[in-house]
C-alpha cells in the first residue's frame, strides 16, 4: 500500500469515527423526544369522540357519567348528536 492510499485510509477512518461519535447523541435526543411525546400528549393528537344516539333511550345520569369518564380518559372533545 503506497503512502497516498494510507493517507486516504486514515482520513476515511477518522471521518467515520467522528460521524459515529456525533450520531449517537442525535439518536438519544430522538428517543427522548419520542418518550416525552408519550408522556406529554399534545392537544393536536388527542382523541375526540363523536357521540350519536339513534333514539331517545337515555338518561341524564347516564350521559353525565359517560361525559365524566371521557374527561378522565383525557379526550380532546366530544360532539353530541341525537
Amino acid at each position: 500500500m503506497n503512502f497516498t492510499n494510507q493517507i486516504k485510509l486514515i482520513t476515511l477512518s477518522t471521518l467515520f469515527s467522528v460521524a459515529a461519535a456525533t450520531a449517537t447523541p442525535r439518536v438519544d435526543n430522538r428517543i427522548a423526544d419520542i418518550e416525552r411525546g408519550f408522556m406529554e400528549i399534545p392537544d393536536s393528537t388527542k382523541l375526540a369522540v363523536y357521540w350519536y344516539w339513534l333514539n331517545d333511550n337515555l338518561s341524564q345520569e347516564g350521559v353525565v357519567k359517560d361525559l365524566h369518564s371521557m374527561k378522565q380518559a383525557d379526550r380532546k372533545s366530544t360532539r353530541l348528536n341525537s
